[in-house]
Parts: C-alpha cells; structure tokens; sequence
C-alpha cells in the first residue's frame, strides 16, 4: 500500500501514517500536549484501521460490482450439506451440513469472455460468501467518523479565519484485538456444525421451501379463479 501512496502522490508522501495526517487531518493536531504527545499513536491506529477495512470491502468487491450493474443480489441464510445418493439419484440417509452462516451474501458474477464453437460467452456464475454484518457496521461507523473530521478539518483550512476546529474525532481507544475478533466471528461459521444443528437447518429449510410452495399454489389458485 506504501508503495500506491508513493505513486498516487507523486512521491510527495512515501508511507501510510503520513498520508493519514493529510488526507484525514489536514495536518490538524490536537491542542493539548498529553494528546499531542501520543499523536503517532493514533495515527498508527487510524493506518491499521483503514488497511483492514480495505481487505474487508476488497473481499466483497465483486458483489458490490454485481449489485452496482443490476445483477441479482440477496442476503440471508447459507449452508452446505453432503448424503449419500442412491443410483436412482434419491438421497440415502441423513444429509450432513459441513459449512454454514447464518449471515451471507450471494450475488451473480461475470467471469471472462470465452469461446464456446466459435461463439463468444460470458458466463455467469453464482457465487455465496458469509459475513459478518456487525463486522462491517463497525467499519461504517469508523468510516464516518474519518468523514467528519475530513470535514470539518477541510473547512477550516478553507475558511483560515485562526479560529480551532471545534471537533475531530480520535481513534486512542481502538481495541484491535476485538475487531480483529469480529473477523474470526464470521470464519467460525465456516466449521463443522453439530449433527443436531444440522437437523435444526434442514428441517427450517424444508419448512421454508413447503411454506413457499403453499403460498405459490395459493397465488396461482386465486389468479385462475378471477
């Protein structure tokens, strides 16, 4: 990332904690001296804060895009099961959930153009990833925390009537070890679950689905009687 700032400022500004002092504080500095002592502190935690933010919005770029182009997009419940399968293509035994998040996101995807008999397609894959949605509520918050001191730091420089900025918000109290547990949260959900989860899940889906296909009939019944 260093190495983007260097090139995105023409070697003007060479490191991370740098830039962070620019770009978000205009250079802005707090005036009591116990704060301004441990200023490097909380650039340091601001820089930690928004490379982890990057990789968490880098992880879900496509599905942004995806959403952004019209391209089908929801959110909910996943999980994955394994059975055995008899020849007649019916299910042997009980199915085993071997991944699952209550929280997840499934989005359309384009994947590159491709030769198919001399034709070109674009094939369109289906792609689900789980998240932590109180994971990414915090990095909203953070976000709009960084905005308003941006805010109200770029005033003040436009305005250069001497007078302090009235607020900037600070980030000393930044506990990484519990947002780097947000992120542990979401992974968690990727494990084996219990064989008596894994009934609780199908039995919800089957529910799901028969109460879906209820409705459906429904529907269908009363449009054709009209």
């Amino acid at each position: 990332m260093s190495s983007q700032i260097n090139e995105l400022t023409s070697g003007v500004i060479t490191t991370m904690q740098d830039f962070i002092k620019v770009s978000v504080y205009s250079e802005v500095m707090p005036a009591d001296s116990q704060l301004a002592s441990r200023w490097d502190e909380n650039i340091d935690n601001i820089a930690w804060l928004v490379t982890r933010i990057g990789k968490f919005f880098f992880k879900y770029d496509r599905a942004y895009n995806s959403y952004k182009h019209g391209l089908r997009v929801m959110t909910g419940p996943h999980w994955v099961s394994m059975g055995r399968q008899n020849p007649n293509g019916t299910i042997a035994g009980s199915m085993h959930v071997i991944q699952a998040a209550e929280d997840s996101v499934m989005y359309l995807q384009k994947e590159p153009v491709r030769d198919v008999d001399g034709e070109k397609e674009v094939p369109i894959s289906e792609v689900t990833k789980a998240f932590n949605p109180f994971e990414a509520s915090f990095y909203l918050a953070k976000m709009n925390q960084m905005l308003e001191t941006i805010k109200a730091t770029r005033l003040a420089f436009l305005q250069r009537d001497g007078k302090p900025v009235e607020r900037i918000n600070l980030f000393f109290g930044l506990d990484r070890d519990e947002v780097e547990q947000l992120e542990r949260f979401e992974e968690s959900k990727l494990a084996p679950v219990r064989a008596d989860e894994a009934r609780a899940y199908s039995q919800f889906f089957a529910q799901t689905q028969f109460q879906d296909e209820q409705q459906i009939n429904k529907d269908t019944e009363e449009q054709s009687n009209e």
